[in-house]
């Protein structure tokens, strides 16, 4: 579920719970449905604010990515395949090189590991998608 599902599905609660509680009311049935009206105009309204919300916030980080494919700051692309360089680095000097030395390993947390497999999954999709060339048509579709 996603956010928009979840705020959604929350304020939709909310407006069923005033539903009930206007049918409580000591009122006439047609100010009782006009209120009812009133309600679900603001439940739509409520879930319209939301939507042109999430909108706004795809169109942020598009902007994001494109700023950051469009940078010539050569460190930042580097970043990701220095931290993946220095993960490797660290399993072959733990696993490898620290046994032959009679050491024992440097015991790895979990969230390392998790980390590690993230990046190197992204990585080697994101190389696949530019060697490819799949990266070059997202990037356009991206950009116009």
């Amino acid at each position: 579920m996603n956010v928009f599902e979840a705020v959604a599905g929350a304020i939709g609660g909310l407006f069923k719970g005033a539903e009930s509680l206007i049918d409580e009311l000591h009122t006439s049935p047609e100010e009782k449905a006009e209120m009812k009206l009133k309600m679900k105009k603001l439940e739509l309204e409520a879930h319209n604010q939301i939507s042109l919300t999430m909108q706004k916030e795809n169109e942020v980080k598009r902007d994001v990515m494109v700023a950051e494919l469009q940078q010539g700051d050569s460190f930042t692309k580097r970043a990701r395949p220095m931290f993946i360089y220095a993960m490797t680095g660290l399993i072959v000097a733990n696993y490898f090189i620290l046994p032959l030395l009679k050491m024992p390993p440097i015991e790895l947390p979990e969230q390392m590991w998790n980390l590690m497999t993230i990046a190197f999954s992204v990585y080697a999709i994101g190389r696949t998608f530019e060697k490819t060339g799949v990266a070059g048509k997202l990037t356009k579709k991206i950009m116009g």
